[in-house]
């Protein structure tokens, strides 16, 4: 079972580089060919001040950027895990060459009787802000869901 204690707790402080050729190849690699993901002269002709990221981009570094000693703390069956849902709230979009400081926590924690027994629901959330500014830019929830073994 999750240890349900452990809603609210946050992880420390990662970081985080929206690089241009890996918002180009993260944009190709998920089919959505919007020119201002993939050109910065026709991100600039829409109005932005550079090459936009894709709407889940920051799926590509919060890993890299969150603290993965949480998810063994929670108590989950590793094994059973699939990634359940996810959601993100821009304040603005991703610029190329912005540098994010990432701020992590466990935001719910709830379990459910499905057919093969109880299923333990841990939605994390993940805000970016903008290093230089402090601007918070986005916010990213991703739920997993987990069989207990």
């Amino acid at each position: 079972m999750a240890d349900r204690n452990l809603i609210g707790k946050e992880t420390p402080p990662g970081r985080a580089e929206a690089k241009a050729e890996e918002m180009i190849a993260f944009a190709q690699a998920v089919g959505d060919l919007q020119p201002e993901y993939l050109d910065e002269a026709a991100a600039k002709r829409a109005g932005f001040q550079g090459l936009v990221a894709p709407p889940t981009f920051p799926m590509r570094f919060l890993f890299d950027a969150l603290d993965p000693d949480l998810f063994f703390e929670l108590g989950l069956n590793l094994a059973g895990i699939v990634h359940a849902e996810q959601e993100f709230i821009y304040q603005r979009p991703i610029i190329a060459g912005e540098k994010f400081v990432i701020f992590g926590k466990v935001h719910d924690i709830w379990e459910k009787e499905g057919k093969s027994g109880v299923l333990d629901f841990v939605t994390f959330e993940a805000t970016g802000l903008e290093e230089k500014s402090k601007e918070h830019v986005f916010t990213a929830r991703m739920t997993l869901i987990s069989r207990r073994a």
